[in-house]
């Protein structure tokens, strides 16, 4: 009976609901819980799973203040407690807790449910639904980036209305004439009707005075020296993801201070004392970057942590007090593996004996330092990253 309930549900039986509080889900038994498989071996969702299922299209529907949306998150919990990892169970526990006003707890799980496949469009225009009343900023970038995801129009309409929408409660009209116009004009070339929620914003005074405005211009540069300061919808995406917001980001500039190619990362110094590790799967161009190599990071602290956002190796620039680049003669003692560059102003840098290798005392070099923290001796000196003979 419970199985032919959900197929009944999938095919819109409205009764669904009472028909399983009345059946009871405590009475599923172990054997309920377990996939089964068909004929040519394929594995199916258990009985309980889509009964489950069943129930988060059912909550889709309810109003927030029905009790039931509470007794159906319950056992949502309880099948995330033996299905961990479920992204629809997930993806229902998001709604049931939206409903439930339990904002910042919806948010969470929904970004897990991103996390699954952020190339998917639909999962963005969900996270704007779910934004919209809390956050309508990020709703209308959830719903931009959606668009980017997506080329069949026709699919997007509902959310060009709702960023309409959303755009012109913001005074931001020329996007939303152009969102306006791009759902009217793709429903008119396939013969769809025009619902009376863009046909009242097509006869705004608003629309009239910006319909034939530019297109938005979502594609964004993300370097900080850009003339505009716009935003890329797949940067937005990253960060989101991240759980980081863009004021969060710090840049800063920083020195390869050394690789440990076993582990697959560069570390980077952008003080005596402060650095993070960053990741050759991540940035593949720094594996080949040589000690010394200077770079721009993009870093946001999250839970404890450093993360790294972006990572672009550029020109070495000074940083006062911090990293030099100079000229000199290296001074090496017969006998020891280490020794120092000697500038023609007088200054002195320690050269350590991986740094030195094979050059020759009197040679004269090009030398990257930096001023970093020794633990061992638990102070802080001139340290020679990188040296370069030069005639």
């Amino acid at each position: 009976m419970l199985r032919l309930a959900v197929q009944a549900q999938k095919a819109g039986w409205k009764g669904f609901l009472d028909f399983v509080e009345w059946w009871g889900l405590e009475h599923l038994a172990s054997e309920d819980w377990e996939p089964s498989q068909t004929e040519d071996g394929r594995e199916l969702p258990c009985l309980a799973l889509r009964v489950l299922y069943a129930l988060g299209r059912v909550l889709r529907s309810l109003p927030p203040q029905d009790s039931r949306v509470t007794w159906i998150l319950e056992h949502l919990q309880e099948g995330l407690s033996r299905y961990l990892d479920d992204q629809w169970l997930l993806r229902s526990k998001g709604f049931a807790l939206a409903k439930l006003a339990r904002f910042n707890e919806a948010r969470e799980v929904m970004i897990q449910v991103l996390r699954k496949n952020p190339r998917e469009w639909w999962r963005w225009r969900e996270m704007g639904e779910l934004l919209e009343a809390d956050d309508p900023e990020q709703a209308i970038m959830c719903y931009y980036h959606a668009c980017t995801l997506e080329r069949d129009k026709g699919k997007l309409v509902g959310v060009y209305l709702r960023l309409a929408q959303l755009l012109a409660a913001q005074a931001r009209y020329d996007e939303a004439a152009w969102c306006a116009e791009r759902a009217r004009a793709t429903r008119e070339s396939r013969g769809w009707r025009i619902p009376q929620e863009l046909q009242e914003l097509l006869d705004t005074d608003w629309f009239c005075t910006h319909r034939n405005a530019p297109e938005p211009q979502i594609q964004f540069c993300t370097h900080r020296n850009a003339p505009e300061p716009q935003i890329h919808t797949e940067r937005f995406a990253t960060l989101f993801l991240m759980g980081i917001r863009e004021e969060d980001v710090e840049y800063r500039r920083a020195v390869l201070d050394h690789h440990n190619a076993q582990k697959g990362l560069a570390y980077f110094l952008w003080s005596p004392r402060e650095g993070t590790a960053v990741r050759y799967n991540r940035f593949p161009e720094i594996q080949k970057a040589s000690v010394g190599t200077m770079a721009e990071l993009e870093i946001a602290h999250h839970e404890e942590r450093t993360l790294v956002i972006a990572c672009r190796l550029i020109p070495f620039q000074e940083i006062p007090n911090f990293a030099v680049q100079v000229r000199g003669r290296l001074r090496r003692r017969a006998g020891q593996n280490h020794g120092f560059v000697h500038t023609d102003t007088g200054e002195r840098y320690f050269v350590p004996p991986k740094t030195v290798g094979t050059l020759h005392d009197g040679a004269r070099v090009e030398a990257t330092c930096v001023y970093k923290y020794n633990p061992e001796r638990d102070q802080e000196s001139w340290v020679v990253l990188s040296l370069t003979p030069v005639a």
